[in-house]
């Protein structure tokens, strides 16, 4: 599988379209076997579905997206997951493992999370 991800430096962008900055991978029998960086420079945001797909794409991980936008991707044979927020790397390797689903926080954003509220339960605070 052939997967892009938008970005907006190293985290998943929070809104497909504005940016033309994308990781590529390719994923098979869940390892990454390659990731490259690919600027879509000339693309117009209704442009970015052809442009995808002319790079073999078939999964597009990604914030926010219109719906239209998300249509045409579909309509491109690329599968949408939407609402993903945290480091692209870490989005990659849940949809490695098989763990990453729409509206989802990935990365070090739930971790710190998840470490905040233990701490402050162990000094005698409530988590949130």
């Amino acid at each position: 599988m052939r997967v892009a991800i938008p970005l907006f430096g190293d985290q998943v962008s929070p809104r497909f379209g504005p940016g033309r900055h994308f990781m590529l991978a390719s994923i098979e029998d869940g390892q990454i076997q390659e990731k490259q960086l690919v600027e879509a420079q000339d693309a117009a945001q209704s442009q970015l579905p052809t442009f995808l797909a002319s790079l073999g794409v078939t999964k597009l991980i990604c914030g926010g997206i219109q719906h239209q936008l998300q249509r045409d991707m579909e309509c491109h044979g690329i599968d949408v997951i939407w609402g993903i927020i945290g480091p692209a790397s870490e989005a990659l390797c849940a949809l490695a493992n098989g763990t990453l689903h729409n509206d989802q926080f990935v990365g070090r954003e739930s971790k710190a999370r998840t470490n905040t509220s233990s701490s402050k339960a162990r000094a005698g605070g409530h988590p949130p």
